[in-house]
């Protein structure tokens, strides 16, 4: 039986996801874990297949600096580093904020991405 996880290409996605996936592989299960390309090494190393899927228009290794990204990830991280210093409320609000944009992204084609994923990997 093949299972097909997909995670946004942030390691704080694919952490649970992994959890799950190995313990799916674990019980004999084939597992696919469709997300961004960043996320490609964190899957293998879990001994699960990867194949790339853009979900989003960025990604996160898990590592966040400013210094490994570019001028707008870097603002971004400032801003959400502010948002947190601002208290729970004022995160969740940026974190809503620049969400409506990141899980909205081109919902059309990410659609059409997704529908030809399920026909390539056909799971159960």
């Amino acid at each position: 039986m093949t299972t097909l996880l997909v995670a946004p290409d942030f390691y704080s996605h694919y952490r649970p996801v992994g959890v799950l996936g190995r313990s799916l592989a674990a019980a004999g299960e084939e597992v696919v874990v469709a997300s961004g390309p960043t996320m490609a090494p964190f899957v293998v190393a879990d001994g699960l297949d990867w194949v790339e899927v853009a979900l989003g228009p960025g990604s996160n290794d898990g590592v966040a600096a400013a210094d490994r990204h570019d001028r707008g990830d870097a603002e971004a991280l400032d801003q959400f580093l502010a948002a947190t210093r601002a208290g729970l409320v004022a995160t969740l609000d940026h974190q809503a904020v620049k969400r409506r944009h990141e899980l909205l992204w081109e919902p059309v084609a990410t659609g059409r991405r997704l529908l030809r994923l399920l026909d390539h990997v056909d799971p159960d």
